[in-house]
């Protein structure tokens, strides 16, 4: 079974009721670079927008199959914890994280990854969800789903600053270093 074409989410049982969530973005990068930037350990931190109070506790092993994250999410008095474990990691391709407890009832999101051309790659995060208890079906529609467009709008901003600029960077060291070669060789100066 494949949910929305996601390999990820095929071994995944979507809970019945579940809220879908999607957001895509292209970017400006070969899909090692868009992989890597989402491997490195600071990275979660990064992608988390300042006022939702969300603090990696332990990242565990990393993303990676089995490993469990820890986090707080929100401010005093209302912060609670996040405890998410990593599944169907599949390098370069997607990987997938499940709540296992959360303001959420039901939360999970797989992040899937593609080459979608020279030098480009495309980013969906997918999410379902149940909201909390206090919150109920229809005000989970109306309130959270835009509250996760604000949020994952920032996380695909940040992704393309954060691999974008280092692209350009990587660029400008490998023709400063050309031209550097060039001098020291005794080429054109």
């Amino acid at each position: 079974m494949k949910i929305n074409g996601s390999p990820a989410a095929a071994a995944l049982k979507v809970s019945p009721g579940a809220i879908h969530f999607r957001k895509t973005s292209d970017f400006d990068v070969p899909l090692d670079d868009l992989w890597a930037f989402h491997m490195r350990p600071e990275a979660l931190s990064l992608l988390s927008p300042p006022l939702t109070g969300f603090r990696v506790v332990d990242r565990g092993a990393g993303v990676a199959n089995g490993s469990v994250l820890r986090a707080d999410v929100g401010r005093w008095p209302l912060k609670q914890g996040w405890v998410a474990l990593h599944v169907a990691v599949e390098p370069y391709r997607s990987f997938t994280d499940i709540a296992l407890e959360s303001p959420f009832r039901y939360w999970v999101h797989v992040h899937d990854f593609e080459a979608i051309g020279s030098g480009k790659s495309r980013l969906t995060d997918s999410v379902w969800f149940v909201p909390p208890r206090h919150v109920g079906r229809t005000l989970g529609r109306i309130v959270v789903k835009p509250l996760l467009r604000l949020m994952f709008s920032w996380r695909h901003r940040v992704t393309r600053r954060e691999t974008e600029n280092n692209a350009k960077r990587r660029s400008v060291l490998r023709n400063q270093n050309a031209l550097c070669g060039q001098g020291l060789r005794g080429g054109p100066s």
